[in-house]
C-alpha cells in the first residue's frame, strides 16, 4: 500500500512538472523570506514586474524540474532592485519557504518601481544585491547550521546544536541534535574535519550529510547557499567583522548597525558584544577590573588523535564549578578555538573588544598502540594584558587504550584545577 501510493506521488510530480513548462516572459526568482502569508522574492537580472502578475512558487527536482506548491500568488508590492512582494490568490495554497523558487509571468522588461510604490525596509533592503563591500561571511555559501560548542566525543561525528530558520540545513530537513558523520562522503569524526569537508562549497552545489539521529542513519542533500542577510546571526557576524576589522577594512558605524539589527531581533551575541564594545568606547574596558567578569577558553592541539573538544568538556566544567562565567569567543576565531596559533592570536581578536582573561589549553596525544603514551594537556592562565598567571600540566606515559589516555588526562587536569579555585581564570 504505501508503495503504492508513493508511486502515484512521483507520478503526480513528473506529470504535473510536464504540463507546467516555462513561460514566455517568465522571470525566475528565489523567495527571500514568508511574513504570514505574503512573500519576498528576489527576480533575477534586476528586472521588475508588475503588479498583479501571476506568480508559481515550487522547487526543483533532479531529473524532473520545476514543481510548484498548490495554489497560485499575484505580485502585491514592487521593490527595489529586482524585490517584489506577492499575496496568495487561492484560498488554498502550500507554505513557501526561504530558498524556494519563484516563476512570474510577466511582460516587464525595466527594472523599475511603479511610481509610489513603497519600498519594502530592512536590513537585506539596505545592503542590497552587491555583496562586494561586505565582509566574506556574507559572500561564502553557508548551510545555515551552528556546531555544538562542546562536543562531547570528538571522534564520534559532530554534532548540530542549531539550524537556523530558512536556511539550506533547514529546508534539507536538517534537525538539532542531528549528529554530521560523513560531509560530501569523506568522514567528519570532529569540526575540523568538517571544515576540510566544506571548505569548495559553491553556491547551488549538493552536498550530501550522513546524519546520525538516533536510533537511525539518514542521508539529505543540503544545497549551500549565500547566507540571508536577514538572519541575526549573519548580521551578528557582519558587524563583528566590520567592528574588528577582521578580513575587511574596519567601519566600526557599520559595524554598530548590522550587530544593533541582530540585537533588536534577540539575537544575544550581538546585545554582548554591543554592551563589551560600547563599555570599552566609554573608558569602562580600559582597566582589568572594569572588563566584564568571565573568561574565554581556546588552544590548540597536534598528535595521532583529537581529543581537544573532550579535555575542554571537563575544563569548562572546572570552571563552571568555580563560578566563573565562560565568554564566548569572536566569531572570527569561534570556529577554530582548537586550531589556534597561539594565545596572541586571541588577544589580537579580543583587543577591539577590551580584552578578557584566558584559559589556553595546549593538547598533545600520542597513543601507541602498545599501550605506551606521551599525551599530554597543558593549561595556562592569561591575564588581559597577555601575560601568564599560572599553568598546569597532565601528562601520561601508559594507559590500556586511546579513550583511556584521553580519559586519564582529563581527571588528573581536573583535580589540578580544583586546587586552583579562586585563582585568576577560576573565580566569579
Amino acid at each position: 500500500m504505501v508503495k503504492t501510493q508513493c508511486f502515484r506521488l512521483m507520478v503526480a510530480v513528473v506529470v504535473t512538472a510536464l504540463a507546467l513548462p516555462a513561460a514566455a516572459g517568465e522571470l525566475r526568482g528565489a523567495v527571500r523570506s514568508v511574513a504570514g502569508e505574503v512573500v519576498t522574492i528576489r527576480c533575477d537580472g534586476g528586472v521588475s514586474p508588475n503588479p498583479g502578475d501571476p506568480v508559481r512558487i515550487g522547487f526543483d527536482v533532479p531529473g524532473v524540474g520545476f514543481v510548484p506548491l498548490e495554489g497560485s500568488w499575484k505580485v502585491s508590492l514592487i521593490g527595489p532592485g529586482g524585490e517584489v512582494q506577492a499575496a496568495p490568490t487561492t484560498a488554498r495554497h502550500g507554505e513557501p519557504q526561504a530558498g524556494h523558487i519563484a516563476l512570474i509571468e510577466t511582460a516587464a522588461t525595466a527594472a523599475r518601481p511603479a511610481a509610489g510604490t513603497p519600498v519594502p525596509a530592512g536590513p537585506a533592503t539596505v545592503a542590497g544585491p552587491d555583496r562586494s563591500g561586505l565582509p566574506p561571511i556574507a559572500r561564502k555559501p553557508w548551510m545555515g547550521l551552528r556546531l555544538d560548542r562542546t562536543e562531547a566525543d570528538a571522534t564520534s561525528g559532530v554534532t548540530i546544536a542549531e539550524v537556523r530558520p530558512n536556511g539550506p540545513a533547514a529546508r534539507a530537513g536538517v534537525r538539532p541534535g542531528d549528529v554530521i558523520l560523513a560531509a560530501g562522503g569523506a568522514p567528519t569524526p570532529n569540526s575540523a574535519a568538517l571544515d576540510r569537508a566544506t571548505e569548495n562549497l559553491t553556491p547551488g552545489m549538493s552536498l550530501v550529510l550522513r546524519l546520525l539521529r538516533l536510533p537511525d542513519i539518514v542521508e539529505v542533500s543540503v544545497s549551500p547557499d549565500l547566507p540571508l542577510l536577514d538572519d541575526p546571526a549573519v548580521q551578528t557576524a557582519i558587524g563583528f567583522a566590520f567592528l574588528t576589522g577582521s578580513e575587511i577594512a574596519p567601519d566600526e558605524a557599520k559595524g554598530v548597525t548590522w550587530l544593533e539589527r541582530a540585537a533588536a531581533r534577540g539575537d544575544q551575541d550581538a546585545v554582548q558584544i554591543l554592551d563589551t564594545y560600547r563599555n570599552r568606547s566609554s573608558g569602562g574596558g580600559r582597566s582589568a577590573g572594569n572588563r566584564p567578569a568571565g573568561v574565554y577558553i581556546a588552544g590548540t592541539e597536534e598528535g595521532k588523535r583529537p581529543a581537544w573538544f573532550i579535555l575542554e568538556t571537563g575544563i569548562y566544567n572546572s570552571v563552571a564549578a568555580a563560578g566563573a562565567p565562560v565568554r564566548d569567543l569572536p566569531p572570527d576565531i569561534w570556529p577554530r578555538r582548537n586550531n589556534l596559533s597561539s594565545p596572541d592570536e586571541v588577544f589580537r581578536s579580543l583587543q577591539p573588544l577590551g580584552g578578557g582573561w584566558l584559559l589556553w589549553v595546549d593538547v598533545s596525544i600520542h597513543w601507541g598502540k602498545i599501550g605506551f603514551a606521551k599525551d599530554r594537556v597543558l593549561v595556562q592562565c592569561f591575564d588581559p594584558s597577555g601575560r601568564i598567571e599560572w599553568e598546569e600540566e597532565a601528562s601520561n606515559v601508559m594507559a590500556q587504550s586511546a579513550d583511556h589516555s584521553v580519559q586519564l588526562l582529563a581527571d588528573k587536569i581536573d583535580k589540578k584545577l580544583h586546587k586552583k579555585r579562586g585563582k585568576p581564570c577560576l573565580r566569579p
